[in-house]
């Protein structure tokens, strides 16, 4: 079982470490332009006027408009579909699903993202298990086509957002290494940043050709599978590299917070044998900011976590039930997505 087509480099190409494509630890500012929904000025006195619970949801659909108007943020978006849709496919071809879907009852509904219409845990263990009907073997299931075929299309869009990194990769790590100062003993002089940029020219490579397999521009099977292989075990390397600067952030943030804490302790112990007193609004602040790029640190180590088991399966050839994959996958789909809405919920205050 290989799913090399839906692997996903954790760097982008900003600089060595991040590309826009498959998972991201960074996102890309470039392309922070976005439309607003709400510039009418008659719209945004109308908007003063709505409810608290609508205007929030206005602000939700701005922040997710600014997503979508990026280059990262589409793929973010496309990831979390394409493997909601596979697992989708696999439980339609046993369940009938259809009953789980509720439509929107007005135009704000449109505003969020779309919900179940039942708890889970009470379709499991409550009355609610009898709307999920088995469907039958001989029966046509339409729905399981549709979203595997739908996952199928998806795949393909996020390959294209990231076709054609290996030129830009290729000439950024050229001008890297000219710019050594001895270019005759020039592997003699290579550092991390060198080498983690030449495995990443490397993953684009494989990725570009697999694409161009898609495109039915080559055809051979016994290579295709071995790229898939490559394709796999490239950025497994690059999860683990990934796993270790994330792991190093989230050790030097904690040193920060905890120096910042031991600070303001010591200055709230002696605050009163100081004649003038201490505004303590700027160490709030700072402690506040660390704790926010924290979290995101921690969203990014879960997301690289999750892709780290499910790349596994593909490298080790893991005999898994089907759908783990994908499980894992939209995992670091939705960690991926939260820490990306997070990061432009933040700037769009």
């Amino acid at each position: 079982m290989n799913h090399s087509g839906n692997n996903q480099s954790p760097f982008m190409s900003t600089n060595i470490l991040f590309t826009p494509k498959k998972s991201n630890n960074h996102e890309r500012d470039s392309d922070e332009s976005s439309t607003s929904v709400l510039t009418d000025p008659n719209v945004a006195n109308h908007k003063d006027a709505l409810p608290i619970e609508i205007i929030e949801k206005f602000n939700r659909f701005q922040t997710i408009l600014r997503i979508y108007n990026t280059v990262t943020g589409k793929d973010k978006i496309a990831k979390l579909l394409k493997f909601s849709f596979e697992i989708l496919s696999i439980l339609s071809k046993k369940f009938d699903i259809s009953v789980l879907f509720t439509k929107g009852q007005n135009i704000y509904d449109l505003l969020e993202c779309p919900s179940f219409s039942f708890d889970p845990f009470k379709a499991i263990y409550g009355p609610e298990k009898s709307r999920i009907i088995k469907v039958n073997n001989t029966q046509d299931n339409s729905l399981a086509h549709f979203f595997n075929s739908a996952a199928k299309q998806i795949g393909f869009f996020r390959h294209s957002l990231r076709f054609g990194l290996s030129y830009f990769n290729s000439v950024e790590l050229y001008n890297q290494l000219k710019a050594k100062k001895s270019f005759k003993n020039i592997f003699l002089d290579l550092n991390e940043d060198d080498m983690v940029l030449m495995l990443e020219v490397y993953y684009n490579f494989v990725d570009d050709l697999l694409y161009l397999h898609k495109l039915n521009v080559w055809n051979n099977k016994s290579l295709k599978e071995k790229l898939d292989k490559q394709d796999a075990t490239v950025w497994y390397y690059q999860i683990i590299y990934g796993l270790k600067v994330k792991y190093c952030s989230y050790c030097e943030l904690n040193d920060k917070i905890l120096e910042l804490q031991i600070e303001r302790n010591t200055l709230l112990k002696n605050e009163n044998n100081l004649v003038e007193k201490i505004d303590h609004s700027i160490l709030l602040n700072d402690l506040e900011n660390l704790y926010k790029e924290l979290e995101l640190v921690k969203l990014d180590l879960y997301r690289l976590v999750c892709d780290f088991v499910a790349d596994s399966i593909d490298v080790f050839d893991l005999k898994v039930p089907k759908g783990t994959y994908s499980i894992f996958s939209l995992m670091s789909a939705v960690f991926g997505f939260k820490k990306f809405y997070k990061n432009n919920e933040l700037k769009g205050k």
